[in-house]
């Protein structure tokens, strides 16, 4: 008797001890899946910002090109401006100011035809007080050949 009582009971816990066993398998394997799970994910992430990190070198160059564009665009547009420095405030009221500024220069320069103009403005500062400096006129010539002539008079320098 007690040979079979000790043989169900050891009968008892196997049982047991494979229920557990069994039980700590599943979350063993669920445990499997996740990781492999996981290791995807971060597989997929990786490649992902291998990519980006591409892309962002790819971009970073073609920024810096277009900022060399826009700097070389920006210095060619400034090419055909000069600057008239000594002109007394006040003598364009009346005339629209390019128009002035074009038949002045013809006037100083002896010229033939009106240079042609595209804007011209005094700079953006307070109107000086007197016994002050007068502020400098902006001028954009419509052609660079006029600018290179225009240049060569003692008060007009072109901007850089």
């Amino acid at each position: 008797m007690q040979k079979d009582e000790l043989a169900k009971q050891i009968s008892g816990l196997r049982d047991e001890l494979m229920a557990s066993i069994d039980q700590a398998n599943n979350r063993v394997g669920m445990l499997d899946e996740r990781t492999a799970s996981l290791e995807e994910a971060v597989n997929t992430h990786s490649n992902k910002m291998d990519d980006l990190e591409q892309q962002v070198v790819g971009l970073k160059k073609e920024v810096e090109g277009l900022s060399a564009k826009t700097e070389d665009l920006e210095a060619r547009s400034w090419r055909c401006n000069l600057r008239i420095f000594g002109l007394k405030e006040g003598r364009e009221t009346g005339a629209r100011v390019s128009t002035y500024v074009a038949e002045l220069l013809q006037y100083v320069f002896k010229l033939d035809t009106t240079p042609v103009i595209d804007r011209a403005h005094r700079t953006l500062q307070q109107t000086p007080d007197k016994g002050h400096p007068p502020r400098v006129f902006v001028v954009k010539c419509h052609y660079y050949q006029e600018t290179g002539i225009l240049s060569e008079c003692f008060r007009i320098t072109p901007t850089t």
